[in-house]
């Protein structure tokens, strides 16, 4: 599968494509604040795969959208500053 990227305020998702719908595989840049779209190329969002927010220091708030259906494992570890998921 080919990762994508997609610009946010302060960075870029990283993504891709699986059976129809979207993963977010990863973060790029230092922001303090993301906020994951409920679509991207017209898919939903349903996953955060795996180690997709691994170690992101400067993380502090995320807000999902309601069509997650699945979070990885590890997803937030070592995000030491992250205080709130919405």
């Amino acid at each position: 599968m080919q990762e994508k990227e997609l610009e946010i305020a302060g960075g870029s998702l990283h993504y891709e494509i699986r059976d129809g719908k979207i993963a977010v595989t990863g973060l790029g840049g230092g922001a303090s604040q993301v906020s994951v779209p409920e679509r991207i190329e017209n898919l939903p969002v349903e996953i955060i795969h795996k180690r997709a927010f691994l170690s992101k220091k400067n993380l502090r708030k995320v807000i999902l959208p309601d069509t997650i259906r699945e979070v990885g494992d590890w997803a937030f570890a070592y995000c030491d500053s992250l205080r709130e998921i919405a």
